[in-house]
């Protein structure tokens, strides 16, 4: 039995989310999920299971860093690891 791992992929641009949807569709025990926001990001985060964040750090409205550090200061979310990306 392999374990499944889920990806929360958070940047504005759609072409590098595109990107790492198709890396991370290589592994079979990869489910990744898209948004284009923090705020859409926030609301993944609390609607699922997350077992890593790769995060872009330009972002206009809220930045990646500070989105990441909203997700550590909640007591839910503050283990999940974070990758920037950029």
């Amino acid at each position: 039995m392999t374990n499944q791992y889920n990806i929360l992929c958070v940047d504005d641009n759609q072409n590098n989310l595109f990107t790492l949807n198709a890396l991370l569709q290589t592994q079979k025990n990869i489910q990744s999920t898209e948004v284009l926001s923090a705020k859409e990001a926030l609301n993944v985060l609390l609607a699922k299971r997350v077992d890593l964040i790769l995060l872009d750090v330009q972002m206009p409205d809220i930045n990646g860093f500070e989105l990441a550090k909203m997700i550590k200061s909640n007591k839910r979310t503050k283990e999940i690891p974070i990758i920037f990306v950029t």
